[in-house]
C-alpha cells in the first residue's frame, strides 16, 4: 500500500482495493473449497459432511464492476486507503475508469496440509503453508528495502472509525464487505442503514 503514495493519481490505490476485493471475496474462497470440497467428509469414527446446516458451502464472486457493491467496495476501499496516503478522495466514474483497467491474477491454491477436530472444525495448528510462502515473504522484504528512499517523504496517518460521517467511507465499506461475505454465502444482504445500525451495537464484528 505504500507503493500507492508515488502516484499522487491515485491508481494504486484502485489496484490495491481491487486485489482486496479478489482476495477477500474470491480468492480466500477458492481456497476454502480447494481444501474441503462440497463433498467433504469428517474424520469421526462415523463420518459426516463438512459442509451441513450449519456450515453453509461458500461460493467465490468474480469481480464484476457492473455490479454496485463490487463498485461500491471498490470505492469505498480506494478512499479509505486514499485518506491513510494524505491523497485526494477519487469519485466513482474515475475508480471504475481505472479499476477496468486492473489485470486480476488467477487464483492459485496453496498446499496446507489441514487436520480437522472431531467436531468438524480445523484444528489450527496443524496448518503449515508450502515453501513458496516464504519465497514471497522474502520478495516483499527485497521490495520494501528498495523503496525505503522513494518513501522518505510519505506521511500516512490513521483513520478513526466514525459511523456518523457519510463523506468518510466508513459505513460504506462495512456495508459494502458485509453484504458481499454475505453473498459468498447465500446469505441475505442488508441495505447501509441495517450496517449503520449494527455498527451501534457495543461489539466487534469481523469478516
Amino acid at each position: 500500500l505504500l507503493g500507492c503514495a508515488v502516484d499522487a493519481s491515485g491508481r494504486g490505490c484502485v489496484v490495491q482495493a481491487v486485489k482486496a476485493f479478489e482476495s477477500y471475496f474470491h480468492h480466500a474462497i477458492a481456497q476454502l473449497i480447494h481444501n474441503f470440497p462440497e463433498n467433504h467428509m469428517t474424520t469421526e469414527t462415523t463420518p459426516q459432511p463438512f459442509w451441513s446446516t450449519t456450515k453453509r458451502f461458500p461460493t467465490p464472486l468474480t469481480f464484476d464492476l457492473n455490479d454496485p457493491q463490487h463498485l461500491n467496495f471498490v470505492l469505498a476501499c480506494t478512499n479509505l486507503f486514499a485518506f491513510n496516503l494524505n491523497l485526494p478522495t477519487l469519485d466513482a466514474a474515475i475508480i471504475k475508469k481505472l479499476a477496468a483497467e486492473v489485470k486480476l491474477e488467477q487464483f492459485q491454491p496453496m498446499q496446507l496440509s489441514v487436520k480437522l477436530k472431531d467436531d468438524g472444525t480445523v484444528d489450527e495448528s496443524s496448518a503449515s503453508t508450502d515453501t513458496a510462502d516464504s519465497a514471497a515473504i522474502g520478495a516483499l522484504k527485497h521490495e520494501l528495502a528498495g523503496m525505503v528512499a522513494k518513501l522518505a517523504h510519505v506521511n500516512v496517518r490513521a483513520a478513526d472509525f466514525e459511523k456518523d460521517d457519510d463523506s468518510n467511507f466508513h459505513i460504506d465499506f462495512i456495508a459494502a464487505a458485509a453484504n458481499l461475505r454475505a453473498r459468498n454465502y447465500r446469505i441475505p444482504e442488508a441495505d447501509r442503514h441495517k450496517g449503520k445500525q449494527v455498527t451501534r451495537r457495543p461489539r466487534i464484528h469481523t469478516m
